[in-house]
């Protein structure tokens, strides 16, 4: 490739970083909301102690116990955010700044996976780079990479960018694969299961039916099944061997991921009862993809289908669609307040897959079509730039109507004239039409969310948090218990707090009710999250008459004790 051509796409890339920078900038300085919480109380535990064992409000069945284990997950990330803490404090910036750090990573990792999927020899071919540029836009720029960015978990830091770093070792070994590199490859599979048991057990999955319909055979799926009985098994042993030093308990993390798995079992097919609540469990994910960034990964995907079907085969870069198509159907219902956090390791995967397919249906195009294809873009990130605010997490006819049926017939007069100039089929400019409105439909998003001032990611617009904190530490008396949302209690200096949820899984789910205390301990204030009007009415039901609101801050009243 020729210095000029690697001169432009630094050039690109630099662009798109600022772009994703200036995106990002107003979303890592707000408030935590949600299971931020929960995550930056463990790593503050891990600061301090060495230990993710600290205070969580009592959380949910372990209501009886103020200070609990942090170990809803193997830990890799509770430590890696613990360090964080450690070098650079516990504020939102900081604390966000591993989840930065990890996208930056994976995007180097998505851009060198597109240059190797987009065809023979693509590496050292002018259109190997521009696949990568556009992965690389693809994933930075995404509504979902950009929010996810804002949140402290696991999804979205060190499982995607081990998943990712998995997928790029795998694809650039050759068929054949040695002792020896089964067993680093067995090492390596052990340490994701650090970071999360569910998610590697679909790259195991996602391994053997690549490997078992690809070159190698059966052969090349038992090795893939050696790699994950060896990785689990040096799992399961580094696990018992560090519980055992530390005192953290063994079985925990195992419980609480059983428990998790009944409960997606359960929402989950509530959602097949009917093609409406099948939709309205979809949506969500959807919406944050993008419609048009979903069809583009379809189109992505479907050369290996019908490759697949005529029994050809697949080959070892078809990992990246199969692992990427099982995340998401598996996650498809399965959302966080709301927000598909859980989708977040699949991003990578996706933009590198469709960053090639991008480049293998575009060919060399001719000036005219780039020109197309600009001016398109242009119109469809005005025409939803002007209407973002209609942009929701649920289906809605006006949103369907303005904000993804109009700018589809856009981008199908845009494929027409892409393939009209290039005298080729409409088939192959529908990547690219596609790619345009995805990119127009991801800039309009994450330009109109740079401008909200409550949450864009766990329950979308909640605000309030730290004016409800500050209010309350003029209520509360020194040492005094109380119950709060955990939003409200991490911005109090007051630490001494039973969680909202706990609070609720007591009175409403054991159906213990309510009598002012808390373990026999009187409870004279609480500091709640109330948002959702019909929940605000259930609530001051519940409380009065002994208690009656004393303010109100954005989601969040705040009740005390009648005289």
């Amino acid at each position: 490739v020729p210095r000029a051509r690697y001169a432009l796409a630094a050039l690109a890339i630099v662009g798109i970083l600022a772009l994703y920078g200036w995106l990002l900038a107003p979303q890592l300085g707000k408030p935590f909301v949600y299971d931020d919480v929960n995550f930056a109380l463990g790593a503050r535990a891990v600061a301090h102690t060495g230990l993710p064992y600290g205070n969580q409000g009592y959380l949910l069945h372990l209501y009886r116990e103020r200070e609990q284990w942090a170990l809803w997950h193997p830990p890799l990330y509770i430590y890696a955010l613990g360090l964080t803490t450690m070098l650079f404090g516990e504020s939102e910036a900081a604390t966000r700044g591993l989840s930065v750090l990890c996208q930056l990573l994976a995007a180097g990792l998505s851009f060198d996976l597109a240059r190797r999927l987009a065809g023979p020899g693509s590496v050292r071919e002018p259109g190997g780079l521009v696949a990568g540029v556009l992965a690389v836009a693809l994933f930075l720029l995404g509504p979902l990479t950009v929010q996810a960015a804002g949140i402290l978990d696991i999804d979205n830091t060190v499982l995607m960018l081990l998943t990712t770093l998995f997928v790029w070792v795998l694809i650039r070994l050759p068929d054949r694969w040695p002792r020896g590199t089964v067993a680093g490859l067995a090492i390596f599979y052990g340490l994701l299961l650090w970071a999360k048991l569910t998610t590697p057990l679909l790259l195991l999955a996602a391994m053997v039916f690549t490997r078992a319909f690809g070159s190698t055979g059966w052969r090349g799926a038992l090795e893939a099944l050696t790699i994950g009985a060896l990785g689990w098994a040096l799992f399961l042993v580094s696990w018992l061997v560090v519980t055992g030093l530390t005192g953290m308990p063994a079985d925990y993390t195992f419980i609480v991921v059983s428990r998790e798995a009944l409960e997606s079992g359960t929402s989950t097919r509530d959602r097949f009862v009917s093609w409406a609540a099948f939709a309205a469990g979809a949506a969500p994910a959807v919406l944050w993809l993008g419609p048009f960034f979903c069809l583009l990964f379809v189109l992505a995907g479907l050369p290996r289908l019908w490759r697949l079907l005529r029994g050809r085969g697949l080959e070892p870069g078809d990992l990246v669609v199969v692992l990427g198509a099982a995340i998401y159907l598996v996650y498809i219902m399965k959302l966080a307040g709301s927000f598909p956090k859980y989708h977040a390791a699949m991003l990578p995967l996706w933009t590198a897959a469709s960053g090639a397919a991008i480049v293998r249906a575009a060919g060399r195009p001719s000036w005219g079509q780039l020109a197309v294809m600009l001016v398109g873009f242009a119109a469809v990130f005005g025409w939803l730039q002007a209407r973002a605010d209609l942009w929701a997490i649920e289906w809605d006819p006006t949103l369907i109507r303005l904000l993804i049926v109009v700018p589809l017939l856009v981008g199908l007069a845009m494929g027409g004239l892409w393939a009209q100039l290039g005298r080729v089929s409409p088939l192959r400019a529908a990547p690219i039409s596609l790619a345009a409105l995805a990119l127009a439909w991801s800039l309009a998003l994450n330009v109109h969310q740079r401008g909200l001032d409550g949450s864009t990611t766990y329950y979308y617009g909640r605000y309030g948090q730290v004016e409800a904190a500050r209010a309350l530490e003029d209520r509360l008396q020194p040492d005094e218990l109380y119950i709060a949302s955990k939003e409200v209690a991490w911005y109090s200096r007051h630490q001494r707090y039973v969680d909202q949820e706990s609070w609720q899984h007591v009175v409403w789910d054991l159906g213990q009710g309510f009598d002012g205390t808390w373990l026999d301990q009187p409870v004279r204030v609480l500091a709640l999250e109330l948002g959702e009007r019909s929940v605000r009415g259930t609530y001051e039901r519940a409380l009065a008459p002994r208690y009656r609101p004393v303010g109100e801050y954005g989601n969040f009243v705040i009740f005390e004790r009648a005289t």
